[in-house]
């Protein structure tokens, strides 16, 4: 019996790691999709602003306003796609690197964009 007993634990350890997995891939995708949507409304965004230059630049009027606030949403688009990236990164337990500030896979032992020691 206990050969048996040993094999369902085996089996049920296998279980919530696949388990654990699972929810780690699909918590990894919607931070990825959210990701893309955002991204997605900043280039809308700086499609629209270069239209509406464009299209002020012909009529020669005063846009300074207007421009502005339309830097402010692709700025307030930028800063939430930051947040996000941060987020998508902490949920799959990346490292951030002290030096440069950017996110590595846990895995390895030195940055991949400049090259410092992660700690761990």
């Amino acid at each position: 019996m206990a050969f048996f007993d040993d094999v369902v634990t085996a089996t049920q350890k296998a279980g919530k790691k696949v388990g654990d997995k699972t929810k780690e891939i699909v918590n990894s995708t919607k931070q990825r999709m959210k990701l893309h949507d955002i991204e997605e409304k900043i280039s809308n965004q700086y499609r629209s602003l270069g239209e509406y230059i464009y299209a002020t630049s012909k009529t020669d009027a005063n846009t300074a306003e207007e421009m502005q606030a339309r830097i402010a949403v692709i700025d307030a688009l930028k800063a939430e796609y930051e947040e996000q990236k941060v987020i998508l990164a902490e949920a799959k337990n990346d490292v951030r690197c002290n030096v440069c500030g950017k996110f590595t896979e846990k895995e390895y032992d030195f940055c991949g964009f400049c090259g410092a020691r992660l700690a761990k």
